[in-house]
């Protein structure tokens, strides 16, 4: 296909095809400009986050219609369609460095809080919150409570199964085998659905949910609409940047004295590992009598703090944390039980709204079960507790429909090099680069 084709395809859509130097396209979502009051009456009249990037206010945001995938093992991430996301493998991979490789793509960088507080509004103001099944809805497995096709099992007409990224019915009563599988066998089966993505094998039992990039069903798709972001219900999930956990701490990066979508600049110094600080981190100190907040240096005193709550959930506090506000193992916690405590907040500050941090009162989806690590620290180290956020489905999350909701937020302990099968960067580009 050449460039000016591929460009008339997805302009059809009203997406951007970016290239590098070498000319190799990478393809973008348009969101335009718009304000957070635009979504829910209740959120603040100005400009969303999303669009302002050290002060300069975009016209649009372009986020990655594709999860992160390269031509060449270890090169540029692209965001490109059917093609395998780049996840670590055994090796491991940091969330700083899936920055480097997004950011070799000139103008771009990866998926932010700010880009992901956009979708959040988006998927609470349209109520979509969208399904997904990487585990196994494109393999031999449970699909949505039906089982996965099998050899040498006895079928009978009418029966229904989930053979790779399908379900298929039974059209004759036989006796299965390794040379009769759907969709092969077309004397015995016929498709009724598509349920799941084209499937990458990779020998790898844990990679087994993998699967090629914009190849799932339409409800694999943000908001339903095949002309938005691919994926996001489904297959890996994505790193966000420009915020994180210090225990317990919230933090973000800001150059000013708002929050906005600084993180987005490709020469930012964004990493949130231990030890390499640099960057803008900054704590958010909550106003007792309005929406507002204010930035302050981390670790200063009534900043907001994410903690585990005695139900079980998750809440945003604002003073000191104790031992009961971590959690000693693993735990889940869907998107709509995540809350405020209403004595150290009596008024929520409107921005954990717009970054996608907290539910929107008015929003009645409940969004996905996210996978969280709020670990204490052990002998004083400052690295336990540090964490990272990701977002987005993961086939980790088991047999759960309910992990593959959207939104779902996640927050896993920060180490280096253990991000190893689920997780990879999403591009994104501001729309200064395309003039």
């Amino acid at each position: 296909m050449d460039n000016g084709a591929l460009e008339r395809y997805y302009r059809t859509m009203q997406n951007v095809v970016l290239r590098d130097e070498l000319g190799n396209p990478s393809i973008f979502v348009r969101h335009p400009q718009q304000k957070s009051s635009d979504f829910f009456a209740s959120l603040p009249e100005h400009v969303h986050p999303a669009f302002i990037v050290n002060d300069a206010e975009d016209p649009a945001v372009l986020i990655g219609k594709y999860d992160g995938s390269t031509l060449r093992r270890g090169g540029t991430l692209y965001s490109l369609p059917y093609a395998a996301p780049e996840t670590p493998g055994d090796g491991g991979m940091s969330p700083d460095e899936y920055l480097i490789r997004g950011r070799q793509f000139p103008g771009a960088s990866g998926l932010t809080v700010a880009d992901w507080g956009l979708l959040t509004l988006m998927a609470q103001r349209y109520y979509a919150d969208g399904k997904g099944d990487p585990a196994h809805g494109n393999h031999n497995g449970q699909a949505w409570g039906y089982p996965g096709w099998s050899s040498k099992a006895n079928y009978a007409p009418g029966a229904v199964v989930a053979s790779h990224g399908w379900l298929y019915k039974c059209l004759k009563a036989h006796t299965s085998s390794d040379s009769l599988p759907p969709p092969n066998a077309v004397e015995y089966w016929e498709p009724v659905e598509k349920v799941g993505g084209v499937p990458i094998d990779t020998g790898k039992n844990f990679q087994r949910g993998l699967t090629l990039t914009g190849s799932g069903p339409l409800d694999w798709y943000f908001l339903n609409n095949i002309s938005f972001e691919a994926d996001m219900n489904g297959n890996v999930a994505n790193f966000i940047y420009g915020v994180r956990l210090y225990d317990l701490e919230l933090q973000v990066i800001a150059t000013g004295t708002e929050i906005h979508n600084d993180a987005a600049d490709p020469d930012a110094v964004i990493s949130a590992a231990p030890g390499r600080e640099g960057g803008h981190w900054k704590a958010i100190r909550p106003h007792p009598g309005d929406p507002g907040y204010t930035l302050v240096e981390p670790g200063t005193p009534g900043t907001i703090r994410l903690v585990r709550a005695p139900d079980g959930g998750l809440r945003y506090v604002a003073r000191e944390v104790k031992h009961a506000d971590y959690s000693p193992e693993r735990f889940f916690v869907s998107f709509h039980n995540i809350s405020v405590d209403e004595a150290t907040i009596p008024v929520v500050p409107s921005i954990l709204y717009e970054l996608g941090l907290l539910p929107v009162p008015e929003s009645h989806i409940k969004g996905g079960r996210g996978w969280f690590e709020l670990y204490e620290p052990v002998d004083g180290r400052a690295d336990r507790p540090h964490a990272a956020y990701f977002v987005g489905g993961a086939w980790i999350a088991g047999d759960d429909m309910n992990y593959y909701r959207f939104p779902r937020l996640s927050v896993f302990r920060w180490r280096e090099g253990h991000y190893s099968y689920c997780t990879v960067l999403r591009p994104r580009a501001r729309e200064t680069v395309t003039a």
